[in-house]
């Protein structure tokens, strides 16, 4: 189809884009994105039947992309679907303003897509799959969660401009946010609400013994609370070491079990643990605890926002600093086989190399890792050129040593009969056979011959010398030069 020229600054409110296979009338246009190619719009739009504002991205192009007024839709009718927003005047969060502020604020906080609060996942997470664009479009309100439970918003464009916030209780909140739904459905979210987010009667424990790492590690979890997670501050609910333990054979030679988490009680690490009314886990850190040595730490584990709050504020009141790598020189205890301890993941560049003692040390070099999360060591090296660790699996062999792959590639070759040269000593080649015809492999520099007539590199084996000894060609192409690769027999004839 021929390309349509059209430029982005010309979009104005009231024509129709297409998207997903209809065309929905733009309602707003968010004008910082404007460029040469895009533009952010929000259009008219319908999902199983539901009406709804739908944000999107306008680029120049081809015709079909290219907007179309209202008399040229109207002409398609029976061939497309199109959405008026005439159509969302009456469904659209009419509390916070009329449908042109509303898909403004759509695309000024560009929310819309991630939902940037924990209220906001919340309502994504609990109300019903039918009601997910009522989800969408509440963050528009901008919710946020305060103390005891309530919620703070936005509560209307005008709020909006004062830069204003109201605090609500949760069902009020829930209300002027979610207008669409049923008494029923309020009420239901708002219980979810208020369980999750009342304060929880939460008790610390420290200790240091095997028995404080295994309840830590391996006691059932207490109800998760959709908390707000980072790289150092995570869900106890998806944590991969929760609940992993190992089989080993003492040294009795009798089956026992034992939890990953046993292996820091080896008297350099501590574990903070927090329980529920009921003994229930709801949250866990490690952190190291050797004699005159400041305290490092590792993830903080939590069930909700509170113990993730109560664990950091523990940390701080002993000056721990988040640094697992720091753990380095401490040691974990070997539990089972010396050569196949049970030992936990640790989130960091930590190694170490088993033996006969019943510690391991942990090292920032070694030659196994603790990147498994089924309680088992993983082979581990380190590259001899850039020193970064490597799989065993991931490790390729040379005459120098183990490298990564980067390393390898970057400083050797492998012919094709396995063999590993350095790429200095070695040539890319071409070689004959009856079979395959002409191919190209890397050999040894021994291995290559340089034919000069034809600017080519080619195998020592594939090749023959000029009557003179000067040249050489492969022996399928001397007939192309018959004064140099002529027999004597045709000559004197």
């Amino acid at each position: 189809m021929e390309s349509v020229e059209f430029k982005v600054e010309d979009v104005t409110v009231g024509l129709f884009a297409k998207y997903a296979g209809f065309y929905g009338e733009i309602i707003a246009i968010n004008e910082e994105t404007r460029g040469s190619r895009a533009a952010r719009i929000a259009i008219a739009a319908e999902h199983r039947g539901e009406k709804y504002i739908h944000c999107t991205t306008l680029f120049t192009g081809r015709q079909e992309h290219r907007p179309l007024t209202r008399d040229e839709v109207t002409s398609m009718w029976d061939e497309i679907t199109v959405i008026f927003a005439s159509d969302l005047e009456s469904k659209v969060h009419s509390k916070f303003g009329t449908l042109t502020e509303v898909a403004e604020a759509l695309l000024a906080c560009e929310v819309t897509h991630n939902g940037s609060t924990m209220v906001t996942r919340f309502i994504s997470e609990n109300v019903s799959p039918s009601n997910h664009i009522t989800a969408h479009e509440a963050s528009i309100y901008a919710p946020m969660k305060e103390d005891n439970g309530l919620i703070s918003l936005v509560r209307s464009t005008k709020d909006a401009k004062r830069y204003r916030r109201t605090t609500m209780k949760p069902g009020r909140a829930f209300r002027h946010m979610l207008s669409n739904l049923s008494d029923a459905e309020l009420a239901s979210l708002t219980e979810q609400w208020v369980e999750m987010t009342s304060p929880r009667d939460l008790f610390l424990h420290v200790g240091k013994d095997a028995k404080s790492f295994k309840r830590a590690y391996d006691d059932e979890r207490a109800a998760y609370r959709n908390p707000i997670t980072t790289l150092h501050r995570k869900s106890i609910a998806t944590s991969c070491m929760q609940g992993v333990g190992r089989d080993y054979y003492n040294e009795d030679r009798e089956r026992e079990y034992a939890s990953v988490g046993e292996a820091y009680a080896s008297g350099d690490f501590a574990v903070a643990y927090l329980t529920d009314k009921d003994g229930l886990i709801a949250g866990r850190v490690v952190y190291s605890d050797a004699p005159d040595t400041p305290h490092k730490h590792g993830p903080v584990y939590g069930a909700c926002e509170q113990s993730l709050d109560m664990l950091e504020a523990h940390l701080d009141n002993i000056g721990s600093e988040l640094d697992v790598e720091a753990w380095a020189g401490l040691r974990l205890t070997s539990i089972g086989d010396a050569d196949d301890p049970v030992v936990p993941y640790i989130d960091g560049e930590l190694y170490c190399t088993p033996g006969s003692s019943k510690y391991l040390r942990l090292e920032s070099y070694g030659t196994h890792g603790f990147e498994g999360t089924d309680g088992y060591l993983t082979g581990g090296m380190f590259c001899e050129c850039c020193g970064d660790s490597v799989n065993e699996d991931e490790a390729y062999m040379t005459e120098d040593g183990y490298h990564c792959e980067v390393c390898f590639d970057n400083h050797f070759v492998m012919t094709d009969h396995g063999d590993v040269l350095c790429r200095d000593d070695a040539i890319f080649v071409h070689t004959k056979s009856a079979r395959w015809g002409i191919n190209q492999e890397w050999v040894h520099h021994d291995e290559a011959v340089y034919c000069e007539l034809i600017d080519e590199y080619w195998h020592v084996d594939d090749v023959v010398p000029s009557s003179s000894g000067c040249f050489y060609l492969p022996e399928h192409m001397t007939d192309q030069f018959p004064a140099l690769f002529g027999n004597e027999e045709e000559e004197a004839a």
